[in-house]
Formats: structure tokens, C-alpha cells, sequence
């Protein structure tokens, strides 16, 4: 809910207190917190959260690569989009 309102601060609040809990979170959770900062036209942060599901050792899904293809063409960042593409391509 957090995330559709724009209220990015309030939803990774959230996550840090779901994380604190010892709640388990999934890809679905990183990737709604990604598509949050995206729509917000905040892609830095998104990419800092995307680093943050990496480092927890999720990998993408078919979703995940979406939220993150189309934000970043929709935040002009079409080379990383392109990077991101590629990585894919290559099973990663």
C-alpha cells in the first residue's frame, strides 16, 4: 500500500522492521519496494534496493527483470536497462 501512495520511506520502514521481526522476505517484497522507487522516479534507491535483494541472495525473477527493465527505460537509464538485458541473457 505504502508503495502505490509513493510513500517510499514509510514502506522501507516496513521492510527494515519486517528484517528486525525476523520476518522472511521474498522477491515479491524487494521487488514492490523496486517498483515503488521507480514509479517514483527515484531509480538511484531502487537500484540501492535492488543491490539489497542481491546481497540477501535472491535471485531475479521474470517479474523482478520486468520491474527493473521498464523502470529504468522509464527513468531514461536505457544502458543499464540494456546491462540488465544482457545479464539476463546470459542466465544471471
Amino acid at each position: 500500500g505504502f508503495c502505490k501512495q509513493g510513500e517510499m520511506e514509510r514502506a522501507e520502514g516496513l521492510y527494515m522492521r519486517m528484517q528486525e521481526d525476523g520476518v522472511e522476505t521474498n522477491a515479491l517484497v524487494y521487488t514492490t519496494v523496486i517498483d515503488g522507487y521507480f514509479k517514483r522516479g527515484d531509480s538511484d534507491n531502487a537500484m540501492k534496493f535492488l543491490a539489497k535483494m542481491l546481497n540477501q541472495g535472491m535471485r531475479l525473477d521474470i517479474a523482478a527483470y520486468g520491474v527493473i527493465i521498464s523502470g529504468l527505460c522509464g527513468n531514461g537509464k536505457l544502458k543499464e536497462a540494456e546491462e540488465i538485458v544482457q545479464g539476463m541473457e546470459k542466465g544471471g
